[in-house]
């Protein structure tokens, strides 16, 4: 990890390593097969969120999750959803290569990510998440812990958020 890839101050900034990634669309009577491929109950409220071992799931709307799996097991992860096909139609689409995790981390993360974020940041549940902006850039937003939180940013505007978190952690560092 390069020094750009990471950034230490009152908040850890750490850009995560690639993983699979998808974004399933199916009708929420179809739940249960979806859940079935990805090995795990999906969350039927959105916000919500779920784990299986190496996949997470997050609802960000009605008919709409996105499905995170290691770089490893995105393969085995598609073939599940293809398999099931025939019992309910879906559109799973891989966007792995579309979007950079940027993890947020302390004890002042959250008052960190209201700098530019217009969520009550500390409201969001761990474990759950949402789709929201930072700044004037759509995001998805997912409390990890109690103190760390995991940006998703379309690598178009990866530049543009990773210099305004770099900016807030100088400004907290600063005491401003």
């Amino acid at each position: 990890m390069s020094d750009t890839d990471k950034m230490t101050g009152p908040v850890g900034l750490t850009l995560l390593p690639e993983a699979a990634k998808f974004n399933l669309r199916i009708a929420t009577a179809d739940l249960a097969v979806a859940s079935r491929a990805f090995g795990a109950e999906l969350p039927g409220s959105i916000g919500a969120g779920a784990m299986a071992g190496v996949r997470s799931a997050l609802c960000l709307g009605p008919d709409e999750w996105v499905l995170y799996s290691s770089a490893e097991d995105g393969d085995a992860l598609q073939a599940a959803f293809q398999a099931v096909y025939g019992e309910a139609s879906h559109s799973l689409t891989d966007v792995s290569d579309r979007e950079v995790t940027i993890a947020v981390s302390g004890l002042q993360a959250a008052d960190h990510l209201s700098t530019s974020c217009p969520r009550d940041v500390e409201a969001i549940p761990v474990g759950s998440g949402a789709r929201t902006i930072f700044d004037t850039v759509p995001i998805v937003l997912t409390r990890q812990t109690e103190s760390e939180y995991r940006i998703e940013v379309w690598r178009s505007y990866f530049p543009h958020v990773w210099a305004l978190l770099h900016t807030a952690n100088r400004e907290f560092s600063a005491g401003l």
